[in-house]
């Protein structure tokens, strides 16, 4: 994943690229009769997100195809945490991880500048 993306010292492997948002949640009273969880017993509970794109490339242009993730965090009292995280992906391109290593390593490195528009999808 690091030589798809090239050498980035002191960002992540993948979703390098980030916004970070703090806030706070409160769940509906409805959400009670269908879960025991803290965050959703009606309280106001303090979260943090993080919207990124899956590139580790910090750089990456933000019109550039690529799958999108959000992940949020629920503080709850005595300092625990839920959490949940979501991608926004059309598919998966393996079946395997084995697979997805193999789709990775077919990935030509993206260098900058880069056109916005998708590439081709490489033959995998």
């Amino acid at each position: 994943m690091r030589a798809l993306a090239g050498p980035h010292p002191g960002f992540r492997p993948v979703h390098a690229k980030g916004l970070v948002c703090s806030g706070t949640f409160r769940g509906s009273a409805q959400a009670r009769s269908v879960s025991r969880a803290l965050h959703l017993q009606g309280s106001t509970v303090p979260t943090v997100i993080r919207f990124s794109n899956s590139s580790g490339n910090p750089d990456v242009h933000d019109g550039l195809a690529n799958v999108r993730a959000m992940a949020v965090k629920f503080q709850l009292p005595e300092k625990k945490n839920a959490d949940i995280l979501a991608l926004a992906i059309e598919g998966f391109p393996a079946r395997t991880p084995e697979e997805f290593l193999a789709f990775l390593q077919a990935q030509p490195p993206t260098r900058l500048p880069v056109n916005p528009r998708p590439r081709p999808f490489p033959a995998f």
